[in-house]
């Protein structure tokens, strides 16, 4: 009888850990269509730039700041990385979705980076489960050129998580 449980055990923690790396081996940028702050319109992940993207994720306004550690510290104004900060915010109705629209307009009006930040009006846990991730964090993640998740970091930048996050980078 121990048998039997020891070897039902053992095969419920295998198929959880398996279930787990096959969940992260298949996370990816969910197919989005969303438009620049500037209207432009952009299909994701078809529209990426790079064969390597770095997106900076946040799921909430207060999460921002951490992705600002990651422009600054990676000089992303001056280095060749392909990236955009993307801002997911729950699906709206046309007027607050427009008001979400106008107050990122202003507090990115004198921004160099402005033409990098991408606002999402998506259901957040559905992204968020989509690539692999949490709502109640902001992320920096790198994807290829088919939106397949290559590298998470959570939280703020530092030196130990861009070392892991960009090895195989190739700007």
């Amino acid at each position: 009888m121990k048998r039997y449980f020891i070897t039902l055990a053992s095969t419920l923690i295998l198929f959880t850990l398996g279930a787990h790396a096959q969940n992260m081996s298949t996370a990816h940028l969910p197919e989005t269509a969303t438009q620049y702050l500037d209207d432009k319109p952009l299909l994701l992940p078809r529209d990426l730039t790079g064969d390597r993207t770095l997106l900076l994720v946040a799921f909430e306004r207060d999460q921002r700041p951490a992705l600002t550690t990651w422009v600054n510290s990676l000089h992303l104004a001056t280095n060749k990385i392909a990236w955009m900060e993307v801002v997911v915010v729950g699906p709206q109705n046309a007027f607050v979705h427009a008001m979400i629209v106008r107050g990122m307009r202003r507090e990115s009006e004198d921004s160099a980076f402005r033409d990098k930040l991408l606002p999402i009006f998506s259901d957040q846990e559905a992204f968020a489960t989509a690539m692999g991730l949490s709502v109640k964090s902001p992320y920096a993640v790198l994807v290829d050129r088919r939106g397949a998740v290559i590298a998470v970091s959570k939280g703020e930048y530092s030196q130990a998580k861009a070392e892991a996050l960009l090895p195989e980078f190739k700007p």
